[in-house]
């Protein structure tokens, strides 16, 4: 974290009543997280563990903060690119505008500075405590849905985490332009380039220089005009909270590929078989994360079962999506005069038929919905599908309009 966050962040959660982490609550959590990455080796003083071992530890850390772990990532590999802790000598790593460790924490009073310096997990702790205080700022926009699990909804965060000055604005005051140089612009690309491997759009609002007021030439604040953001394209939620038994399907957004991976082992290096894309698989069990030697991926392997293929394979994080359930439909007869049944609550169900709509319905808080319809002939074929939060569309459930 850079001097940006030294001059007005401690300030700025102070005055906005942020809760400041106490450090045996950072000792505990720190001891957890080591413990349940043991299997990838054991923590040294001076000594920078293995890749996998560091993506175990940013996992853990990110998932007991409840923060996304490709978002807990991404910040990392701005703040630290190579994810060392220690130089080559064994010493802390600390940056010319002194940033310690892995998370660049700044020299702070509410730190044991030597941990920051030597416990790998407490670094990682205090890094995801200020971002959870970053995301929790009341005088920052939001981006709606405001679900932490969106990973959209983290740019404001992102941002504040190395500062809300000028130097980040989203876009150039002067010409409007994406400002590609804000931190928190260089965090998204890590995110889509590493964490999704290049292929999915992590959506960004559409801003407008009207939305922030400042003085390019001065080092204050950044005066956010323009309160909420809502996204209408297609959100996306962290991959690590499948568990096993969820129904998921092989995705890829980019549009020319029509195949996805799977291997007979979590590795790059193990044998593989192409499925298509869109085909539906079930998870196996919990994530784990990549074999291959001396790998430096930053995404985990989900076992999963695969229709037509014996035993269990494995499908990298950023190519599977968790799908939705079809909404549950009341038969329809040719004297009915409205549509009922269940979806996801405050979905937004469309009822179709062939291409026609015949309009939509807002669910209630408990899922479900009616909605008016004109008399349909016997036999007609109707289609229901719901929105999510997300602005995911689910599969279509059919019911067949029967004569009574």
């Amino acid at each position: 974290m850079t001097s940006l966050f030294i001059k007005a962040g401690l300030a700025g959660c102070l005055a906005l009543g942020l809760p400041l982490f106490q450090d045996h609550a950072l000792a505990a959590s720190s001891s957890n997280v080591q413990s349940k990455c043991s299997s990838l080796g054991t923590l040294k003083k001076g000594t920078n563990p293995s890749t996998q071992h560091m993506n175990c530890l940013l996992t853990q850390t990110a998932i007991e903060a409840g923060i996304p772990p490709e978002i807990m990532k991404a910040v990392a590999t701005q703040e630290n690119t190579s994810w060392k802790q220690f130089d080559k000598k064994g010493k802390p790593a600390i940056s010319s505008d002194h940033g310690i460790g892995v998370m660049q924490i700044t020299n702070q009073k509410r730190y044991d500075i030597e941990k920051l310096k030597y416990d790998i997990p407490y670094n990682l702790k205090a890094g995801a405590d200020l971002l959870n205080d970053m995301y929790n700022r009341s005088d920052l926009p939001s981006i709606l849905p405001k679900d932490k699990a969106v990973l959209e909804t983290w740019y404001f965060a992102i941002m504040a985490y190395n500062g809300t000055k000028p130097v980040n604005s989203p876009l150039y005051q002067s010409t409007g332009k994406v400002n590609t140089n804000a931190y928190q612009e260089k965090v998204w690309t890590y995110l889509k380039s590493e964490s999704f491997i290049g292929d999915t759009n992590i959506r960004k609002p559409s801003f407008s220089v009207k939305d922030f007021k400042y003085n390019p030439k001065s080092t204050a604040n950044i005066n956010f005009l323009k309160k909420t953001y809502t996204l209408s394209s297609l959100l996306h939620e962290t991959r690590y909270g499948l568990k096993k038994n969820d129904k998921v399907f092989a995705s890829w957004e980019n549009s020319s590929l029509t195949q996805v991976r799977i291997r007979k082992a979590p590795s790059t290096d193990s044998s593989f078989k192409w499925i298509k894309k869109g085909s539906q698989l079930a998870i196996a069990g919990p994530y784990t994360f990549d074999r291959s030697n001396g790998s430096s991926n930053p995404f985990v392997w989900y076992p999963v079962s695969v229709p037509g293929q014996k035993g269990t394979w494995y499908i990298a994080s950023p190519y599977i999506t968790k799908m939705l359930s079809k909404p549950t439909v009341m038969p329809v007869n040719g004297k009915s005069r409205q549509i009922s049944g269940k979806a996801i609550k405050l979905s937004t169900i469309t009822v179709k038929r062939g291409s026609t709509s015949l309009g939509a319905v807002k669910a209630n808080s408990t899922g479900s919905f009616t909605m008016k319809i004109p008399l349909q002939k016997a036999g007609t074929v109707l289609k229901v599908t719901y929105k999510d939060s997300k602005n995911a569309v689910s599969p279509a459930a059919t019911v067949k309009v029967t004569a009574k």
